[in-house]
């Protein structure tokens, strides 16, 4: 997947976009939310291993976004009793 400023999210897998198109489109929306839920799940396990300057360029934007905020309200949550 690449988005309009050129950032790319590789699939974990291959996609099959055989058949009518109305089922491998459907397929390949369903195949991109799991790319992207699968690498949220990565990012947000990786945030305590590396340093935060490394952490970030090693994902996607939109991810790197997500994961924060995961950890900020998770922390949030902790602290608070």
């Amino acid at each position: 997947m690449y988005s309009d400023d050129g950032e790319r999210v590789e699939f974990f897998n291959d996609c099959n976009l055989e058949g009518a198109v109305e089922i491998w489109l459907s397929r390949l929306l369903d195949f991109h939310c799991e790319t992207i839920r699968n690498w949220l799940r990565v990012a947000v396990i990786a945030y305590e291993d590396k340093p935060r300057e490394e952490w970030i360029f090693d994902y996607p934007a939109q991810i790197i976004l997500t994961a924060s905020q995961i950890w900020f309200v998770s922390g949030k949550i902790l602290f608070a009793n």
